[in-house]
């Protein structure tokens, strides 16, 4: 009986010891198998110890050797092989370079399907350095799987992003040096592997330029997975990706841009990638900024090897808001994108200019009217940003101290927007550009250059029953300074003498001269204006209650000046005026002449002080204010064009 229960004994431990015995040849040879069948024909296995429970091997992948395992410690317990499972993998000194030269692996394979699992209780992978040719990119780290849960510890370099992406078969409009440090958790469930970041990912670059403009994120990005599931997904039906990216500060250096508090949520799913991104605050990095920051939300979307497409809006102070749409080609390294400004109404008692504008509105106050806009940006590999676009105004009125317009309508050019530069020579209708002299109804000819310089070739307005013209000028826009030489033409004297605001003037006649005006920071001067009868005329000063300086008995000096000055015919008559805007204004009165009625019209000349606000002025034909048809057919037009 014993004899019979110990012949079956003895053959199964002779099995046992035949497959201890003969285990790591059969491992070596299984791994060699293996390697062959996936595309690596020079790949070696050499085991350099084996035991009972536990088999170290190292493995060449190559002839050279540059791909390799340098140590793997295989545990086999008895009991694990009698069921097919090892106990555990532990690899060190992983060093690979990828083959990324498009040749199909050798040696046939298995078809496509859901990624395998490891006949192993657990691995562990240390010191694993995984390369692109040329070092391109470099992924360092570590790794441990128990079960159907996997752990890594992953450090990535890029030193040439651009490089990167070509190896790996895409045309990327990145450049520079990339960083990520991570700590990944996956799992696998049924045929698929789910992969996230264990908190943030973390991805920093040095030197980054998109479709050639450099791109800062000073703390780099936080790359997350969302709440309500793993990150990456990768299953027979190829890879689903969802990961959330988050950065305090992603800035244009070059155009002195930044985003602040940027979040983005990037799927990826049968080839279809979307991007929906905010930024709570675009703002310009400049002092003063040239416009206030904006709330900006963005979408992209691209299909397959097609351009990426996007929407976004942004929105700032005063009811401001902007919609921008656009494309990408990824391919070809070029995009473009066009914008518009929805219509934005100012009124006095609320936000204006300033709050929108920091840098040329901060002197702009009292703004009412409507304004709209609409643009165009084009980039490309090696052509930075273009832009252009349009402006429209809608009787808008505001004052630049010490400057004020009234009904200033029309539509600008702009052949750049950042920053921005008007062409010369845009028209504008003016209803009333107070500079001191109220002018009005006038059309003036702009530009603005790219230093922030307005640059006025033409203007011409009515003033005083005639016509006011200024001399080409420049001066700044966020600050006005400078001297305007205007010319004067056809004024009616009447008209000019009422900036005397004396009781009883009048005259008759034409006018010519110019009008100096001296522009400050909060002041407007009228310096040494002259204005010459363009002929004879005739004056009259008699007030029905005369000044003191004319009160006099009849035949005294006095009364014999106010006799003369009743009925003056003058053949010469010149004024000069000095005075600052909104203030007394001091006006020199030189005549020569007759009264026929006054000592037989013996000639007499005169020269009288006369004094009074200039601004006090009549503001006529205001009410009856008609925008010159070139200027409203081009307003007409500005809803009807693209940008």
């Amino acid at each position: 009986m014993r004899a019979r229960v110990a012949i079956p004994v003895l053959m199964v431990g002779a099995v046992l010891l035949a497959v201890v015995a003969w285990w790591p040849a059969l491992l070596a040879g299984a791994l060699a198998l293996a390697l062959h069948r996936a595309g690596f024909p020079d790949a070696a296995v050499t085991v350099t110890a084996a035991g009972l429970s536990e088999t170290e091997i190292s493995l060449r992948l190559d002839a050279a050797g540059e791909n390799r395992i340098e140590r793997m410690t295989v545990g086999h317990p008895v009991g694990g092989l009698l069921h097919g499972r090892l106990a555990r993998i532990a690899v060190e000194g992983l060093r690979l370079t990828l083959p990324l030269d498009g040749a199909a692996p050798s040696g046939g394979g298995e078809p496509a399907g859901d990624p395998p699992g490891l006949p192993a209780d657990s691995v562990v992978v240390e010191d694993a350095v995984v390369t692109l040719p040329g070092g391109a990119l470099t992924v360092r780290g570590m790794a441990e799987s128990a079960g159907d849960a996997v752990t890594a510890i992953v450090a990535a370099e890029a030193g040439d992003l651009a490089a990167a992406a070509a190896l790996l078969g895409v045309e990327s409009p990145v450049r520079g040096a990339g960083r990520l440090s991570a700590v990944l958790r996956g799992r696998r469930d049924g045929g698929a592997w789910s992969l996230s970041p264990d908190g943030c990912a973390t991805l920093t670059a040095d030197g980054l330029q998109v479709a050639g403009e450099r791109v800062a994120a000073p703390k780099g990005l936080c790359l997350k997975a969302p709440d309500d599931g793993p990150a990456l997904v990768l299953s027979g039906a190829g890879l689903t990706a969802r990961l959330i990216a988050e950065s305090d500060r992603i800035a244009l250096p070059d155009r002195k841009l930044a985003a602040d508090g940027v979040a983005a949520t990037a799927a990826l799913e049968a080839g279809r990638l979307t991007v929906d991104a905010t930024a709570k605050a675009l703002r310009s990095t400049q002092g003063p900024p040239p416009f206030a920051p904006l709330a900006v939300t963005l979408r992209a979307e691209r299909a397959g090897d097609g351009p990426l497409s996007f929407t976004a809006e942004a929105k700032g102070p005063a009811g401001t808001v902007v919609e921008v749409t656009g494309a990408h080609d990824l391919a070809a390294g070029t995009g473009h994108a066009e914008a518009r400004l929805k219509p934005v109404t100012f009124r006095p008692d609320g936000p204006g200019p300033a709050q929108i504008f920091p840098r040329h509105g901060a002197h702009v106050s009292g703004a009412a009217g409507r304004v709209a806009g609409k643009g165009r940006l084009d980039w490309g590999r090696g052509g930075g940003l273009r832009s252009s676009g349009e402006l429209l105004l809608e009787n808008l009125s505001a004052t630049v101290s010490p400057v004020a317009v009234t009904g200033l309508s029309g539509v600008v050019r702009l052949s750049s927007l950042v920053p921005p530069v008007v062409p010369a020579g845009q028209v504008l209708a003016v209803k009333l550009l107070d500079v001191g002299l109220p002018l009005t109804d006038g059309v003036v000819h702009v530009g603005l250059k790219r230093s922030g310089r307005l640059d006025v070739d033409r203007a011409e307005w009515r003033w005083a029953g005639g016509v006011v013209r200024a001399k080409p000028f420049e001066m700044p826009l966020d600050a006005p300074r400078g001297t305007v030489e205007l010319e004067a033409e056809g004024l009616n004297l009447g008209h000019v003498l009422s900036i005397a605001a004396v009781d009883g003037l009048h005259g008759e006649g034409t006018l010519n001269g110019t009008l100096p005006l001296r522009i400050a920071a909060d002041s407007v001067r009228v310096e040494d204006g002259v204005l010459e009868a363009a002929g004879p005329g005739t004056l009259r000063y008699d007030p029905e209650l005369p000044p003191a300086f004319l009160e006099g008995d009849p035949g005294s000096p006095t009364g014999m000046l106010r006799g003369a000055l009743t009925d003056f015919r003058y053949d010469t008559l010149k004024l000069t005026v000095n005075g600052t805007a909104g203030g007394d204004m001091a006006v020199k009165l030189a005549i020569h002449g007759a009264n026929p009625t006054f000592y037989d019209g013996y000639p007499v000349a005169l020269n009288l002080n006369l004094s009074g606000a200039l601004d006090r002025i009549l503001r006529q034909s205001l009410d009856a204010y008609r925008i010159p048809d070139a200027v409203r057919d081009r307003m007409m037009e500005f809803d009807k064009t693209t940008p």
